[in-house]
């Protein structure tokens, strides 16, 4: 697992999605056979379920669809003359802690600000 599919599956995990498997038994009355289905997948926060997770390092819309509602605000910027983007998260309560993260792409920035503002205490 590369170290964007690790932040990734853990913002997912913090923002509520969760793995699941199941296993259903489907009995056939007219040829008294049953059969076993595995079904395998992501349940979202929405009640829906999907073979894979929102892209979040790589889309901001799946952030600001699925992470920025856990937060309490954020900021995405630029600098001149450098290619990174800066994104500043932040959460007022319990108290305020306000965490900044630089990245390639404004969406990895944004992940790795939300990040650290889930690690801090």
């Amino acid at each position: 697992m590369t170290q964007e599919q690790e932040i990734n599956e853990e913002l997912a995990r913090w923002a509520g999605f969760y793995w699941f498997e199941a296993k259903a038994k489907l009995s056939s009355p007219e040829s008294f056979a049953t059969e076993v289905y595995q079904c395998k997948g992501w349940h979202y926060p929405d009640g829906s379920n999907c073979f894979e997770l929102p892209d979040f390092v790589h889309s901001l819309d799946a952030c600001l669809k699925w992470l920025v509602p856990k937060i309490d605000g954020y900021r995405i910027t630029g600098r001149d003359n450098k290619p990174k983007a800066i994104a500043e998260a932040w959460r007022n309560l319990p108290n305020f802690i306000s965490v900044i993260a630089e990245a390639e792409t404004p969406a990895l920035a944004l992940c790795l600000a939300i990040k650290k503002l889930k690690e801090e205490k």
